[in-house]
């Protein structure tokens, strides 16, 4: 049997990824998060930050730009139901309870730093959106190989995982094990970009994964489109809980109209990185 050069290619590059998956794992039990490194954005930090801090508008604008960088914002109305049904584009179940008191015009942020792993978020500032003036985050213990999740606000200060603070606990909905609750990529049900982090739908030169999928993407593509248009026009301009996000946009000239998310359009900077 003879094989081509491009054979040849396809399967060293197989072998090579195979052996890299097989050492992954064990490698990241290793990792090390040097929390002092400039690039690098730990609890720690953001303790330190939040402790000089009177409200969540003060702190958010504090926060690394890289941090605010990384965000997306969670919508609450499960629109993908209305076309898709109960499972997302990908055969991931959706969840059916609406979380964090979010909506499409005040929609829930999540911003995070991808090599330490940190999240937090936070609401509009609704007051009657549950747990309104809290921040949410959640952190891994390198060292002990653990989920971490705590709250702040300038009322209370820090809440613990166990402790009512004008809503669910947090293991309530995250469990005692406090692992993150996310759907599988690239589905995310409730969100904001809730078809593969994206907004602006298939072209007809687009490839999609099954000529179902490219169906599905356009039709409630569609919707969020309207929707967040809506957002940007309004609560993103006027509320510093977003204002301070869109800010870094403008700071490094983005061309993106649907930014955060992944633009498919020829010409536009699509770099988006998710660590989901």
């Amino acid at each position: 049997m003879k094989l081509s050069v491009h054979m040849i290619c396809r399967l060293y590059t197989f072998v090579s990824l195979s052996i890299f998956c097989s050492i992954v794992p064990s490698l990241a039990l290793a990792v090390e998060v040097n929390c002092e490194s400039p690039w690098v954005y730990c609890l720690e930090e953001f303790e330190a930050l939040a402790d000089q801090s009177d409200s969540i508008e003060a702190l958010v604008p504090a926060l690394p730009s890289h941090v605010k960088r990384n965000v997306t914002f969670k919508r609450g109305n499960n629109i993908s139901k209305i076309t898709v049904g109960e499972l997302g584009p990908h055969g991931h179940l959706t969840p059916t309870r609406n979380s964090g008191s979010a909506t499409p015009e005040q929609p829930r942020v999540i911003v995070w730093d991808q090599l330490s792993g940190f999240t937090a978020s936070w609401n509009s500032g609704n007051t009657n959106h549950s747990a309104h003036n809290r921040v949410d985050i959640y952190d891994f213990d390198f060292d002990n190989n653990e989920h971490r999740l705590v709250g702040w606000s300038a009322e209370r200060g820090w809440i613990a995982p166990h402790e009512v603070d004008g809503g669910r606990t947090c293991v309530q909905c995250h469990g005692e094990s406090q692992r993150p609750i996310f759907p599988m990529y690239p589905d995310w049900p409730q969100f904001y970009g809730e078809f593969n982090d994206e907004m602006n739908g298939y072209e007809n030169g687009d490839q999609a994964l099954r000529s179902d999928l490219r169906v599905m993407g356009n039709q409630f593509q569609s919707i969020e489109r309207a929707l967040y248009s809506n957002f940007l026009a309004n609560e993103a301009q006027n509320n510093p809980r977003y204002k301070a996000l869109f800010d870094v946009k403008a700071a490094n000239n983005s061309d993106n109209p649907y930014y955060p998310y992944r633009p498919r359009n020829v010409g536009i900077n699509n770099s988006r990185h998710t660590s989901r």
